[in-house]
């Protein structure tokens, strides 16, 4: 690559007549075009906060570069679509250093110092450690004028936050990014309005990926997907964007260079408190980001998943029936049954629900997989480090292994059949690891009129 490599942001542009975002990015001598479409059907124009949409769409725009910057990873980066302050520059610099953290350890790349955004110092001393906006912050305490937007990804955590939601009678709209069987079925099987947002990444990156120069790897998703749905609740009149992101999500996967990476960084709750403080400083207060889950494990969320059957055949968490899934017609395109996520979310399911219903879920019984045992070891702390997906901790996964055990029907399957032999009598008291798992953290930036609808 070339040995003076360098990226800028180039241009963002926005028509409200259709919805179109464009985002234009240089990388040495290539231009990259990607768009996106809002949905604006039932905008009302006169009432959108368009400074705040501004914004919220420059916002976007550095977070979208992600995806072309880590192509060639120049240290030269310029941001030609406005300046930044320094606490601006220090978010996007954990932005990219974090979220690409998993993509830096599988291309043995050196961050340190790598990515630097550069800020405007005047800017800084006028701006930083206040708020650019001067309006005050308003929180809603009655609860019927609140409007979620609660991001939907066809798994079983956005699930559960819909029908808390839909419970205390708040009304809720899914965000969907993504058109996939599994997240149109789960939508309609939550029988709530939703908001569609397509995005097309410039072709060019594709044909760059297939160079082995290039490098390829994790970008964080979440990150970016933070901002195309704040944009979305500014220009709808939301109050609230509610994710459904986990305790667990928190935990990193291992040490490289001297950081903790995090798969997940972006569903953390470091990410969050981040993200929410650079739109009340930079974007707006009008609208609040946050997950109502986070206080949750994985074994928790799916014992409220369990209440809930009118989904089994309707939704999904493994990734890759993004690419595979054609059809609704069968749940058996719902997943791989070979990846990390869907060994995760067996065993997880198998915590709350018969080893029966878990298997009709999956259309196979994954606790037979000789193929997988090893990724069990794996999600169990018994070889390697924890996955490089969005799966739950060591202590989730023993304990949901132990409770499927104590409800003893699937004591003959090969999973099974190790766990008891090989992996349970080398744990010291199963009931405390299990109480601990299922209690509720209070390590959460839950708003009050959204935490008295979660379960106690």
């Amino acid at each position: 690559m070339p040995a003076e490599s360098h990226f800028s942001f180039a241009f963002f542009a926005f028509s409200p007549k259709n919805g179109r975002v464009v985002l234009r990015y240089r990388l040495d001598d290539l231009e990259f075009h990607e768009q996106l479409y809002l949905p604006m059907e039932g905008v009302d124009k006169t009432k959108v906060d368009w400074d705040a949409f501004d914004h919220a769409l420059f916002g976007l725009h550095l977070a979208g570069g992600v995806s072309y910057w880590k192509a060639r990873c120049p240290k030269r980066i310029t941001v030609e679509t406005g300046t930044l302050t320094k606490d601006q520059a220090v978010f996007w610099n954990d932005f990219y250093t974090k979220g690409l953290g998993e993509f830096f350890y599988k291309n043995e790349i050196d961050f340190r110092g790598l990515v630097e955004f550069k800020y405007d110092r005047e800017k800084s001393r006028i701006e930083n450690g206040e708020s650019r906006l001067k309006n005050p912050e308003l929180r809603i305490q009655n609860q019927a004028a609140l409007r979620p937007l609660v991001p939907v990804g066809g798994g079983k955590d956005s699930v559960v936050t819909v029908e808390l939601l839909k419970a205390a009678n708040i009304p809720v709209t899914a965000f969907v990014t993504k058109r996939a069987a599994p997240i149109d079925a789960t939508v309609r099987a939550m029988d709530v309005p939703s908001l569609v947002v397509e995005r097309e990444l410039d072709p060019q990156l594709f044909e760059l990926n297939k160079d082995p120069h290039t490098y390829n790897g994790h970008a964080p998703i979440t990150g970016y997907l933070h901002f195309v749905a704040l944009l979305t609740a500014i220009l709808h009149g939301h109050t609230d964007v509610v994710w459904s992101l986990e305790e667990s999500a928190s935990e990193g996967n291992l040490e490289y260079l001297g950081e903790i990476i995090n798969h997940q960084y972006t569903k953390s709750l470091e990410f969050e408190r981040a993200f929410a403080a650079y739109v009340k400083t930079n974007i707006t207060r009008s609208v609040h980001s946050f997950s109502l889950l986070r206080p949750f494990s994985e074994l928790r969320i799916v014992e409220e998943f369990a209440k809930h059957p009118k989904y089994f055949n309707a939704f999904s968490s493994c990734n890759h029936n993004f690419t595979i899934a054609k059809t609704v017609a069968h749940h058996k395109v719902f997943w791989c049954g070979e990846c990390e996520k869907c060994a995760f979310v067996f065993v997880a399911l198998g915590a709350s629900l018969p080893h029966k219903n878990v298997v009709e879920i999956f259309g196979s019984d994954l606790f037979a997989s000789a193929a997988l045992l090893p990724t069990l070891k794996q999600l169990m702390g018994v070889e390697g480090h924890k996955p490089f997906e969005c799966v739950g901790t060591v202590g989730e996964t023993i304990a949901a292994m132990e409770l499927s055990h104590r409800r003893g029907d699937c004591e003959t399957s090969l999973w099974m059949q190790w766990f008891v032999n090989e992996a349970r009598p080398k744990q010291r008291d199963l009931d405390k690891l299990i109480k601990r798992v299922l209690a509720p953290s209070n390590d959460h930036d839950i708003p009050q009129e959204y935490a008295r609808v979660l379960p106690q």
